[in-house]
Parts: C-alpha cells; structure tokens; sequence
C-alpha cells in the first residue's frame, strides 16, 4: 500500500505543483501548525469538503457524521 499523497505519475503523466499558493504573503505550508488558515481553492460543501491552496483538503466532520446518520 502506499503511503504517498501525489499520485503515481507513472500512470498519470503528470505531477502536482509545489503548492497551489499565489497569495502575497504565502499560506502556511502543509505541515505548518496553522495550516488550516490556508485559502480555499475548491470547496464541496455538499460532500463535506475543501481543498485549501496549500494542498490541505479539509473534511467538514459534522456534514459527514449527519449524512451517515441519515440527516
């Protein structure tokens, strides 16, 4: 199994960006602690969530938890 976040791009033919950042100043990085203050670049509220431009994707618990539970 892998543990790799970025797709294999081997099969893809294609790799991601760094970062998806081109705010001044830069997002937190990924791995910083305040990652989550990063702009949002696709959000999906409807499925419970967003992908910041930092490459974080963000799930909105308390959506997820409701569609499970029939809500």
């Amino acid at each position: 199994m892998r543990s790799s976040t970025q797709p294999d791009t081997a099969t893809t033919g294609a790799t991601l960006p760094d970062s998806l950042c081109t705010h001044t100043p830069k997002c937190p990085t990924a791995d910083s602690p305040d990652a989550e203050a990063a702009h949002v670049v696709a959000a999906h509220p409807e499925q419970g969530w967003s992908l910041l431009c930092n490459a974080v994707v963000l799930f909105d618990v308390m959506s997820i938890s409701g569609a499970w539970h029939g809500r």
